[in-house]
């Protein structure tokens, strides 16, 4: 590969205009923007089957659904040892050859993946005995392939991502959302085959996705296998590896328990409040994409402290305004994209809002651990959120029923955002505003509680629906201005 040209362009030396909240951060604001074109669309069309599937699956079927979907993510976050972040880590390192570093990674995948289906064929019976009611061979098949296609589909995005192409990534996104979706119809509502349809519809979208990419980039995919750099992923991502565990179960212990201590209707209750709570999960979902390949190509940079707190305050304002949306408009999208069966769902929208809005503070406060190199930090303060959250779960699930779940994640992702902001300021202080962060704390769960007792849900139409104009044109205005910035700057 001698006399190729670079692979990046090395960082400017040339000083930035000083940042503002509302003029910088552009740069950001765009590259979220677009992939929150692609991730609405994933998000959005799934959100469209909602009222489908509450439909077509009972309650009970709608929950066990959803617990497939959470085992299947446990066994990828095993599979793919992390390897998101490590990708995007090294993609700009000068001493890395790109070509090798992602050929690397879809090998040592598709050896991870052909095991894990072998293991499944193997132990699909005994493992269906397990759990009678839930695990049945022909579902627990369908989710362990689902599993290598996705972790396949994962890696290939990634590439796309950390070659800062929202664009085309944002087009990759919504093309597998497409395919995920007709499948879903195909599978489900023509041939009827329930939850097993469900992951034969992912399966195809995640494969052809991945052909997709595997075409534009062919380069980066080929017959090679470093062991150095083997070693430097697992090295990287194998601390991560338990925070994946540990978030995952922080996020959904709460279903867990409501399945053994409540019912498995509660649990669809509390899928169908998460989907609807998508709107907040989009946008910490768009800035998760965008703001990694982002943080890290500037760390180099003058100025890039100064650029890091704009983002905080730029998502702190934007989130908090999402909550209050979802908290407004909460009745009226549970009455469209679920039913009447599922209005005991309302009173969960907003909570679920609020931890999804706190959740997504971590991966912003967290490049102090990556640029530091000090990942083991995140896994602590993931060991201790799940801790906090199980016990909480158990504790208030055990005595308020349904209500309880969305306090414990609530209560989970305020640990993990406090954790990691501790462990960030120490190894690699950055200037964060932190009234501005207890601010938006009190206020997020001020509108979680509001939602609760249904005060939020009583108020007039005349009320609800101007304050949610005001909210989504305050918002636009944001994003706007912040984008504008670049422009002008």
């Amino acid at each position: 590969m001698k006399g190729r040209p670079p692979l990046h362009t090395p960082p400017s030396d040339k000083p930035d205009d000083p940042p503002s909240v509302d003029r910088q951060g552009g740069n950001l604001i765009a590259e979220s923007a677009i992939y929150a074109v692609g991730i609405v669309l994933s998000r959005g069309l799934g959100l469209l089957l909602t009222p489908i599937l509450t439909r077509a699956l009972p309650a009970d079927e709608f929950g066990r659904m959803d617990l497939y979907q959470i085992g299947a993510i446990l066994v990828s976050l095993a599979l793919s040892l992390q390897m998101e972040s490590a990708l995007l880590r090294y993609y700009t390192s000068r001493d890395v050859d790109a070509r090798v570093l992602f050929s690397t990674a879809v090998l040592l995948q598709l050896g991870f993946g052909i095991g894990l289906t072998v293991m499944v064929v193997c132990s699909n019976a005994w493992i269906g005995r397990l759990y009678p009611p839930v695990l049945t061979p022909p579902n627990l098949l369908a989710a362990a392939v689902s599993v290598p296609a996705g972790t396949l589909y994962t890696l290939g995005l990634t590439l796309v991502r950390a070659r800062r192409e929202p664009l085309p990534a944002s087009l990759i996104i919504g093309l597998n959302t497409g395919l995920n979706v007709a499948g879903v119809v195909g599978f489900v509502l023509y041939l009827r085959l329930g939850i097993t349809g469900v992951f034969l519809a992912k399966i195809a979208a995640d494969a052809i996705s991945f052909l997709v990419i595997w075409r534009r980039h062919r380069d980066h995919f080929l017959p090679v296998v470093s062991t150095a750099l083997c070693g430097r992923l697992i090295r990287f991502g194998l601390p991560l590896v338990p925070d994946g565990f540990l978030t995952l179960l922080k996020l959904h212990a709460s279903k867990v328990f409501l399945a053994t201590l409540v019912s498995m209707e509660d649990v669809g209750l509390l899928a169908v409040a998460g989907r609807i709570a998508t709107a907040v999960q989009i946008a910490v979902l768009a800035f998760r994409q965008a703001w990694l390949p982002y943080a890290l190509s500037i760390a180099e940079r003058p100025g890039a402290a100064e650029r890091y707190s704009v983002a905080a305050s730029l998502y702190l304002r934007l989130s908090f305004a999402l909550v209050l949306l979802l908290a407004l408009l909460a009745p009226e999208l549970i009455r469209v994209l679920a039913g009447g069966k599922y209005a005991a769902a309302v009173s969960l929208v907003a909570p679920l809002g609020a931890a999804a809005a706190i959740g997504g503070l971590p991966y912003l406060y967290n490049i102090g651990l990556l640029l530091a190199e000090k990942t083991i930090y995140y896994t602590y303060s993931a060991v201790w959120s799940a801790v906090t959250v199980i016990l909480a779960a158990w504790f208030l699930i055990s005595r308020w029923g349904l209500p309880g779940a969305p306090v414990a994640n609530i209560l989970g992702s305020l640990s993990l955002t406090l954790a990691v902001l501790h462990y960030a300021q120490r190894v690699h202080p950055l200037p964060y505003g932190m009234k501005s962060l207890i601010g938006f704390m009190i206020g997020v769960c001020g509108i979680a509680a509001l939602g609760m007792s249904g005060v939020a849900a009583s108020l007039p139409l005349g009320i609800r629906i101007p304050a949610a104009v005001a909210t989504i044109v305050y918002s636009a205005g944001l994003a706007i201005t912040a984008y504008k910035g670049t422009k002008s700057s």
